[in-house]
């Protein structure tokens, strides 16, 4: 629009001024046609500018705008001698304007309508069909002449659309590798912000796990040496074995510090995944559990993979003991186990019948010492996506958002 409103007003602005200048007697009568077309080309542009803060049907604006140019320029070249006036250079300048604001497709319609609009004038001229106005520039040429002009304007219109065309895709393909490397930027500042941040936490972690530990185990000694020595009655047995738990929770959070800070090392070795799957759930079994676990594998009760086995049996070991405690433990739970396979990958799914885990959480709960749980401490997660990260797998919940929580962990599969 602001396009338009300007090359009206300094081209035909100036046509104006230079035919008033020159033929003075006569210059109202012969400024009639030009002052028209400015007039009604700043009245639809104001027109455009309303309905263009509509917001509405902003792609059908666009074509009647340029629908609308294309109109302006035949004026103009009808006013100027037709086929040989030297605002034909509109036509194309608004084939390259359609491609700029509706994209590559709009460059051929474009092209199409000045086309059609400047055979028009072109039959009209020759057949005069259309009347004379007295500041009309005319001037005669041959049939033969006419017909060249006219294939070399209509042949330019579509050049320029083609030419305009691979333009516009150099510059998209060039935009949206720009676009990517900025997104892939970003994606490396915040992994390189979280990179220093678990660094400074980590070897804060590191420091007061290594301070906890020799005084845990100091305690933790001397109070199985002392619970050893004397005769209890019920209620000491019971606030006894609440010591005993709690010291064996503090044991657990530091080596999760301890094994957060550690690189993982891996030991790759062959080994049958569902053995180790019902191994797990021997172990959690045995903890007790107020509910059930199940396991289906699409192989049967052999899938062998390649992978480090402990710290692939630590992984699922969190996961599982994770749906339990979805429910609270006085409530009956369900926890699912599932592996299928395909060419390529290994898909094992822990699913549960909690309450689930909410959709805006669902990338935050990896994170190290993020924590839903009063009692957590956030590791748990962390140390699994380590794990199957190093396998050069990855791990996701399923579906977050809905009743009862599913992660994913899919895992490279080599026969």
């Amino acid at each position: 629009m602001l396009l338009r409103v300007l090359i009206v007003s300094v081209l035909l602005g100036s046509t104006v001024f230079l035919n008033n200048s020159l033929i003075s007697s006569t210059a109202g009568q012969k400024s009639f046609f030009l002052v028209s077309l400015i007039v009604a080309t700043y009245v639809l542009t104001i027109l455009y500018a309303l309905w263009y803060r509509q917001k509405k049907n902003l792609h059908l604006l666009a074509y009647i705008q340029l629908s609308g140019d294309a109109l302006l320029a035949a004026s103009l070249v009808y006013l100027t001698g037709g086929v040989v006036s030297g605002f034909t250079f509109l036509f194309h300048l608004w084939i390259m304007v359609a491609a700029i604001v509706i994209g590559k497709n709009a460059t051929y319609f474009q092209a199409t309508i000045s086309a059609v609009l400047l055979v028009i004038i072109a039959m009209m001229y020759g057949r005069g069909f259309i009347p004379f106005v007295d500041e009309q520039v005319y001037v005669y040429i041959e049939w033969i002449t006419l017909i060249y002009y006219l294939l070399v304007n209509i042949f330019s219109m579509y050049l320029v659309g083609a030419l305009v065309n691979i333009l516009v895709s150099r510059i998209e393909v060039a935009g949206e590798g720009l676009k990517i490397e900025r997104e892939r930027k970003q994606e490396l500042l915040k992994e390189l912000e979280q990179a220093k941040r678990l660094a400074v936490m980590g070897e804060f972690a590191a420091t007061l796990a290594h301070e906890i530990r020799n005084p845990l185990a100091a305690v933790s000694g001397s109070f199985q040496m002392l619970n050893s020595k004397f005769d209890q009655d019920e209620s000491s047995i019971k606030l006894t074995a609440i010591v005993e738990k709690e010291l064996k929770r503090i044991e657990r959070i530091v080596n999760d510090m301890l094994d957060y800070t550690r690189p993982v090392n891996i030991e790759i070795k062959r080994f049958n995944l569902c053995q180790l799957i019902s191994d797990v759930i021997t172990l959690v079994k045995a903890g007790g559990i107020n509910g059930e676990i199940k396991f289906e594998c699409s192989r049967g009760n052999e899938l062998f993979i390649m992978g480090d086995l402990g710290q692939l049996k630590q992984v699922l070991w969190n996961l599982i003991n994770n749906g339990i405690q979805s429910k609270g433990s006085e409530l009956f739970v369900t926890v699912t186990i599932s592996v299928t396979v395909d060419d390529d990958n290994v898909q094992i799914r822990v699913n549960d019948n909690g309450k689930g885990v909410p959709a805006e959480l669902s990338e935050d709960i990896f994170a190290p010492f993020f924590s839903t749980k009063k009692r957590g401490i956030g590791l748990g997660l962390a140390l699994c996506k380590r794990v199957i990260e190093v396998h050069k797998g990855k791990i996701c919940v399923e579906n977050p958002g809905v009743e009862g929580a599913t992660f994913l962990i899919v895992l490279p599969y080599k026969k």
